[in-house]
């Protein structure tokens, strides 16, 4: 994680260790629901875009974080 790195990872692998079925995921993604993001790469940056946790997820998890992710819900049995 570097000084410009916001996404506290550790939070995110806790709560997906706490997911136990495909239900569990389903009722996450309903939670969060959509959210304003803000792109500080794209033009549109002032405006933000809506996204969903998994769009979150992609945007703001590198390529090992995602595959900790997988591994976690995997273990877990959830295939989402």
């Amino acid at each position: 994680m570097s000084w410009l790195d916001f996404t506290d990872e550790d939070a995110i692998y806790s709560i997906m260790r706490k997911l136990k079925t495909n239900n569990d995921w389903l009722e996450l993604m309903k939670a969060y629901g959509k959210r304003k993001y803000y792109d500080p790469t794209s033009a549109t940056y002032v405006f933000g875009k809506d996204i969903n946790l998994l769009t979150a997820l992609q945007l703001e998890l590198d390529t090992t974080e995602k595959n900790k992710v997988n591994a976690i819900l995997k273990s877990n049995g959830v295939k989402y």
